[in-house]
C-alpha cells in the first residue's frame, strides 16, 4: 500500500477541480449539440419520475419513422398521414434494460435531469480517470506510473472521443466495472471481502444496461476460473456467484421475453462478415484490424505482468470483434459500445503494473513505462475513425483532454461547437415550452432543454404539431424545405422533400428563421 502524502493529496485534489471544471464547461455546450439519443436520456429520467415507467415520446418516434418512411418508396412517403403519429409513449424496456433509471429518478425529487446527466457524466468520464489512479497508488504504484496509467486511459480512444460523445447509461459501466473487479479482485486473491461493497456496486454497474450484465456475469466467472480455482474457499466465496446467477437468469428472462430489439438480429450476420472479412484479407477487414491494433497495445506495456487479468481482457472484446449490430462496435468511438470491455482492459494493465512494480526490476520497470508513453502519444496522433492508419499532428486537438482546454479558451473546433450551441439555444427559445414540434435530430437537445416535451421525428406530426424546426436552402428568393431523411439515397431524399413542400406551405407560415449564410438555415414555423 502506498500513503499518499499531504502535498500528494493537495495536487490531486487541485488538478481534479481543475479537470471537473473544464469538463462540465465543455459538456454545457457540447451536449447540445448532440442528437436525439441525448435528448431522450433526459427525457427518459423525467419520465420514470413523473409516471414510475421508463418511457420515451422520442425513441417511439423514430423507430415508427424508421418502420414506415426511412426504407420507403417516395410514393408512400408522399401519400403518408403524418397527422396520425400519436403523443404516445414507448416502452423503453422493450430496447434495452436501464434499472438504473429508477436510482436516477430518485434524484430527480431534488435535481433537475439535466443536473443529474452533468453528475453522470463526470462520474463517467473524469471520475474514472480517479480511479484510476487511486487504485494504482493505493495497491503500491508510484506516482508516474500511475500517472502514465490514467494518461494512456484518457488518451485512448473509447475515453478520449466517447467524452463528446452522446450519453447513454451504460457509459457509466466503465467507472462501475473497474470498481467491481478491483473488489473482487481483492476477494480472490488476498482474502479481502467487503460483500456488501461487491453486491452494491455489481447491482448498480449490472443496471446500466443488459449488455453490461452479461459482461458482468461473464467476468466474474472468469476471475473464478482463473483465480479461485485453486485457493481454499470459504462459505462467503458463493456469494459473488449467486449474484451472478441472479444477473445470468435476469438477462436471459429479459432478453427472452421482454427485450424486442431488431438491432440484435445483425449480429450472427456480423459474425459471418468477421471471418469472411479476415479470411479473404478484403477492405471489411481493416476496421477489424485497426480495432484489435489499438486495443491490444493499450495491453502491451503492463497486462503482461498480469497474464490471467490480460487474457480475460482479451476474450471481453471478442464480441465488438467478431459481432455486429451496425459496425459501431469497431471504430465508433464517441459510441457507448466500447464500454462493455474497456473496464477489462484498464483492470489488466493496472493489475500488470502493480505486478510490475513488485518486481522491482531495472530492466523492465523502465522498458514498461516507455511503452506506456509511446501508446498515449500513439493515441494522441491517430485519428482513429478511418479504417486506414492516418496521423498528424494536429490530430492531438480532437482528443478530449486538449477539447476541454479548448472550450475553455474558446478556440479551434471548439468555437464552432460552441456558437452551435448557442444559436441552438436560441432557436430552441422561439418555440413555447409545453409546445407539440415536429424536428430532426440535432434540434431535439436544444428543445427538450427548453422543456419542449411533445417531439416528433420529421416529418411525422407534420400536420399536427404546432410547430416545425426544419432547415432549408433558398433559390431566387424561395425557400426549400429540406430534412427527410432516407437511406434509399439523394434521390429519393430529392423527391421526399419535393412532395412535402406543399404540405409545409400550406399549413404553416415561418415564424422566424436563422440564416447559416445567403442559401441556407434554419426556420421555425407555425401551424396556421
Amino acid at each position: 500500500m502506498s500513503e499518499m502524502k499531504a502535498v500528494e493529496k493537495a495536487l490531486i485534489l487541485s488538478l481534479s477541480i481543475v479537470l471537473f471544471f473544464l469538463f462540465l464547461n465543455a459538456t454545457r455546450f457540447n451536449w447540445l449539440g448532440q442528437s436525439l439519443d441525448q435528448a431522450y436520456f433526459l427525457e427518459t429520467i423525467d419520465t420514470t419520475y413523473e409516471t414510475g415507467r421508463s418511457t420515451t415520446m422520442l425513441m417511439g418516434s423514430v423507430i415508427r419513422a424508421l418502420d414506415d418512411l426511412i426504407v420507403a418508396p417516395v410514393s408512400r412517403v408522399c401519400g403518408y398521414q403524418f397527422e396520425n403519429d400519436t403523443r404516445e409513449y414507448f416502452n423503453l424496456y422493450k430496447r434495452h434494460s436501464f434499472p438504473i433509471l429508477y436510482g436516477l429518478a430518485g434524484l430527480r425529487i431534488f435535481l433537475s435531469a439535466k443536473i443529474i446527466f452533468y453528475l453522470c457524466a463526470l462520474v463517467a468520464f473524469p471520475g474514472l480517470l480517479l480511479a484510476v489512479y487511486f487504485r494504482s497508488r493505493n495497491i503500491g504504484i508510484p506516482v508516474i506510473p500511475s500517472v502514465i496509467l490514467i494518461l494512456m486511459v484518457a488518451f485512448h480512444p473509447a475515453w478520449s472521443y466517447s467524452v463528446f460523445g452522446q450519453f447513454y447509461l451504460d457509459k457509466l459501466f466503465p467507472i462501475l466495472g473497474i470498481i467491481y473487479f478491483f473488489i473482487l479482485h481483492d476477494w480472490i486473491s488476498s482474502d479481502h471481502r467487503r460483500p456488501y461493497a461487491l453486491v452494491v456496486v455489481g447491482l448498480l454497474a449490472a443496471s446500466t444496461s443488459e449488455r453490461s450484465a452479461i459482461m458482468l456475469v461473464a467476468g466474474t466467472l472468469g476471475v473464478y476460473a482463473f483465480f479461485g480455482l485453486r485457493r481454499k474457499w470459504s462459505r462467503l466465496d458463493i456469494l459473488p456467484l449467486i449474484l451472478v446467477l441472479f444477473l445470468g437468469i435476469y438477462a436471459f428472462i429479459y432478453m427472452r421475453y421482454v427485450q424486442q430489439n431488431p438491432d440484435y438480429s445483425s449480429f450472427s450476420t456480423g459474425i459471418y462478415t468477421f471471418f469472411s472479412a479476415i479470411s479473404r484479407n478484403t477492405e471489411a477487414a481493416k476496421p477489424i484490424y485497426k480495432f484489435l491494433l489499438i486495443n491490444l497495445l493499450f495491453l502491451a506495456p503492463f497486462a503482461y505482468f498480469a497474464k490471467r487479468w490480460a487474457l480475460i481482457a482479451i476474450l471481453s472484446m471478442v464480441p465488438n470483434a467478431i459481432g455486429s449490430i451496425g459496425g459501431a462496435e469497431k471504430l465508433g468511438w464517441t459510441t457507448h459500445y466500447h464500454s462493455a470491455y474497456f473496464p477489462f482492459l484498464i483492470v489488466a494493465i493496472v493489475m500488470g503494473a502493480a505486478a510490475l512494480w513488485k518486481t522491482r526490476s531495472r530492466v523492465f520497470i523502465p522498458i514498461a513505462m516507455t511503452l506506456g508513453i509511446s501508446v498515449t502519444l500513439f493515441y494522441a496522433f491517430l485519428d482513429p475513425f478511418p479504417p486506414t492508419l492516418n496521423f498528424s499532428l494536429k490530430q492531438i486537438r480532437e482528443t478530449g483532454l486538449v477539447k476541454m482546454a479548448e472550450f475553455y479558451t474558446v478556440s479551434g473546433r471548439a468555437e464552432s461547437v460552441i456558437l452551435r450551441a448557442r444559436s441552438l439555444e436560441n432557436m430552441a427559445a422561439y418555440v413555447p415550452a409545453g409546445s407539440e414540434v415536429s424536428t430532426l435530430e440535432g434540434y431535439m437537445p436544444a428543445l427538450y432543454a427548453q422543456g419542449v416535451k411533445w417531439i416528433h421525428f420529421y416529418p411525422l406530426g407534420l400536420g399536427k404539431s404546432e410547430y416545425l424546426m426544419v432547415p432549408y436552402t433558398q433559390k431566387d428568393n424561395v425557400r426549400r424545405w429540406e430534412g427527410f431523411v432516407s437511406y434509399l439515397g439523394p434521390e429519393v431524399i430529392e423527391q421526399a422533400n419535393t412532395c412535402l413542400q406543399k404540405r409545409i406551405n400550406d399549413q404553416y407560415f415561418v415564424v422566424q428563421e436563422f440564416a447559416n449564410g445567403p442559401v441556407s438555415g434554419t426556420a421555425i414555423l407555425k401551424h396556421r
